[in-house]
């Protein structure tokens, strides 16, 4: 269904990886937030991972190269958390004023991300054992 790229085509992408840069594109940290908890920008177009992002918040530029009309599109609703640049060549100077830019965007990151996960924003593995042990505890969900 989807085309995987070769060990090799992944390693020479990996090889790119600089003392600043990591360039990841098989391991589980891809997928368990070990890079999203760490990171201190987030720069990205469309993607939930946002939220878990500004879960703590922090700058973010996002990458609008297709130049969508995002601004009354709820489907872009956290473009608002941050810069939306619309050239390649503007990502430098983007990530250079991210952190000057950031405070302007703290309130709006944290209601966004308070709307999209809740109040109640834990490690997934720490808020399913809680749950299990309610349930088992109480009989009844958190959400109950």
């Amino acid at each position: 269904m989807f085309r995987r790229r070769s060990a090799s085509a992944r390693q020479r992408w990996e090889n790119r990886s600089t003392d600043s840069i990591l360039i990841d594109t098989c391991s589980d940290r891809l997928l368990d937030n070990s890079y999203t908890v760490a990171a201190d920008i987030y720069i990205g177009d469309v993607s939930s991972q946002v939220y878990e992002f500004t879960a703590r918040p922090r700058p973010c530029v996002f990458l609008n190269f297709n130049k969508i009309d995002w601004r009354d599109n709820p489907n872009y609703l956290f473009w608002q958390m941050g810069e939306v640049i619309e050239d390649p060549a503007e990502i430098f100077a983007a990530v250079a004023r991210a952190r000057d830019l950031h405070p302007q965007y703290i309130e709006i990151q944290k209601k966004l991300t308070s709307d999209a996960l809740g109040d109640d924003i834990r490690d997934g593995a720490e808020y399913a054992a809680d749950a299990i042990v309610d349930y088992y505890r109480h009989g009844r969900t958190l959400r109950d």
